[in-house]
C-alpha cells in the first residue's frame, strides 16, 4: 500500500489525476490507514467534494496512533483547513486549537488559527498569534500572511520586512516554484513570475501550477493565455479559494472592453 501511495503522489504532482486516484483507491483496498484516508481526502478535495474530503480526513485523524503527536497535529490542521473552506470558521478554529494542543507550535496549526481570527475580524489577534512564532520559522506562508496583515494595520516597514523574508524562503525551495511565481506576480514582478511558471509548467500539469501560470499571465497583461491556463486549473472541479478568486479576476478582465490607444 505504501508504494501505491507514493505512485499516486507522483501522479498528483504531474497532474495525472486519474492515475493518481486509481493508485489511492488501490492503496485503500490493500490496507485502510491514516495515510490512505488522507490521500482519499485530498483526492476528494481536488474534485470539489469538500464534505467528502472532511469525512475522509476525520477518519484519517482517528486512525493516527495517539503517541504520534506531530501527525495528530497535521491531520487536525487539515481538518481545520477544510472547515475554513466550508465557511465554518468557529469549527475550524477549534480544529486548529486541537492541533496546537497535540503539538504546540505546529506551523499549520498556528497559520490556520491566525487565519480564523482574521476571518472573524480580529486582525490584531491574528498578528499576535503569528508574531509569536515568526522569529523562529522560515515558513514563507507565515511571513506572507504577516506581511498582508501588517500592511492592513498600516505598518508598512514591518510588512516589507516580512515580504522580504518570505521571498528569501520561497527562493530557497525550488521544489515548489509555483509558490514563488504567484508571490512575484502579486508583488509587481510579472515577467519573472511568467518565466518561473512557464518553466514549471513544462514538466507539471497539476492544477496549482496551471493556476500559478494563469495568474502570472494575468498580471503580465496576457489575458488570452491566462484564460487558457485557468481553464486547466479548474478542470478537476476544485473549490480552492485562491484558484477561484484568480478565475473570477481573469473572467472580469476579459469582460471589460479594450481601451483604445
Amino acid at each position: 500500500p505504501v508504494n501505491f501511495g507514493i505512485i499516486g503522489d507522483g501522479h498528483l504532482e504531474l497532474g495525472h489525476y486519474e492515475l493518481a486516484f486509481e493508485a489511492f483507491d488501490r492503496m485503500m483496498q490493500l490496507r485502510p490507514s491514516a495515510a490512505a484516508y488522507a490521500r482519499v481526502a485530498y483526492a476528494r478535495e481536488l474534485q470539489g467534494d469538500l464534505y467528502g474530503a472532511l469525512s475522509a480526513m476525520s477518519l484519517a485523524a482517528d486512525a493516527v496512533p495517539p503517541a504520534d503527536l506531530e501527525s495528530q497535529a497535521w491531520h487536525r490542521a487539515q481538518i481545520g483547513e477544510l472547515l475554513l473552506k466550508l465557511g465554518r470558521v468557529a469549527d475550524a478554529r477549534a480544529a486548529f486549537m486541537r492541533a496546537s494542543a497535540a503539538f504546540p507550535g505546529h506551523p499549520f496549526a498556528v497559520i490556520g488559527y491566525a487565519r480564523t481570527l482574521r476571518a472573524e475580524g480580529d486582525v490584531a489577534g491574528a498578528v499576535d498569534a503569528l508574531t509569536r512564532g515568526a522569529d523562529g520559522t522560515s515558513s514563507p506562508d507565515v511571513h506572507i500572511l504577516l506581511g498582508e496583515m501588517l500592511a492592513q494595520q498600516g505598518d508598512a516597514a514591518a510588512a516589507r520586512e516580512h515580504v522580504r523574508r518570505a521571498e528569501v524562503a520561497l527562493r530557497s525551495d525550488w521544489s515548489e516554484p509555483r509558490h514563488l511565481a504567484v508571490f512575484l506576480a502579486n508583488h509587481g514582478r510579472p515577467d519573472e513570475a511568467v518565466s518561473i511558471a512557464e518553466q514549471a509548467a513544462r514538466s507539471r500539469d497539476d492544477i496549482f501550477t496551471c493556476d500559478a501560470l494563469a495568474w502570472a499571465y494575468f498580471k503580465a497583461g496576457r489575458l488570452a493565455d491566462a484564460s487558457d491556463a485557468i481553464a486547466r486549473a479548474l478542470r478537476t472541479g476544485t473549490r480552492d479559494p485562491d484558484i477561484l478568486a484568480h478565475a473570477d479576476a481573469i473572467r472580469a478582465a476579459l469582460r471589460q472592453p479594450a481601451v483604445a490607444s
